[in-house]
This record gives C-alpha cells, sequence and structure tokens, in this order.
C-alpha cells in the first residue's frame, strides 16, 4: 500500500510540473484529471481558471466579456473558439483605428456576431 501511495504522489506531481509548461487545452484537461483534487496550487488554480473562461468563450457576443474571457485564457493555444475570439477582438481593434472604407467592410465580416463593440 505504502508503494502504491509512493506511485500515486509521483504521478500527481508529474502531471503538476507537466501543467506548468502545458498550453494545449486538450493536454491541461488530463492532467488535471491526475492533480485536479490539489488545492492550494498555484499551477493547478491556474490551469482551472484558463479552463473555466475557455468554457464561457463559444457563443460570447459581448466585446467586453469577450476580452475578460480570452485574458483569463492566458496562454491556452490550439483551441479553434479561443483563437477565433482573439481575431475577432484583433479586428474590432483595428476596426477602431482604421479610416479605409473597403478595410472597414473586411473587418466587420469577421466582427458581425459581435455585441457591445465601439465600432
Amino acid at each position: 500500500e505504502l508503494a502504491e501511495a509512493g506511485m500515486f504522489a509521483r504521478r500527481v506531481l508529474d502531471a503538476v510540473a507537466k501543467l506548468e509548461t502545458a498550453t494545449d487545452d486538450k493536454e491541461i484537461r488530463a492532467l488535471l484529471e491526475v492533480c485536479g483534487h490539489l488545492r492550494g496550487s498555484a499551477v493547478v488554480d491556474r490551469a482551472r481558471t484558463w479552463l473555466t473562461a475557455l468554457s464561457r468563450v463559444p457563443g460570447e457576443e459581448r466585446v467586453p466579456v469577450l476580452q475578460r474571457l480570452v485574458n483569463a485564457c492566458g496562454g491556452l493555444t490550439g483551441n479553434t473558439w479561443l483563437e477565433e475570439a482573439r481575431r475577432c477582438l484583433q479586428c474590432v481593434e483595428m476596426m477602431t483605428s482604421t479610416k479605409d472604407a473597403d478595410t472597414l467592410r473586411k473587418l466587420h465580416v469577421v466582427c458581425e456576431n459581435l455585441k457591445d463593440s465601439e465600432t
């Protein structure tokens, strides 16, 4: 039993160590299955925060809320919804400084589903 407990502890600590550099949401989910029960770990808490914010990104149309969610996702990469949200937010930012009508029309197509934008 002691050897089993040691092996379990090693798996948990290895998962936490991998979480420190993980950026892919699927990998983070898998690692949290091993170490997500831990409390008081900044690395585990950060991973939970990222995934919680990521779960709210699909379907969010309010620019201020989407900006907060994307910021809360930190260094996550490889998620289609998140990459689309980042692209839309970049377009919103570009629209505020662009005066060319053709460019504005193109940017608007990308951002057309967003609400509460100043553009």
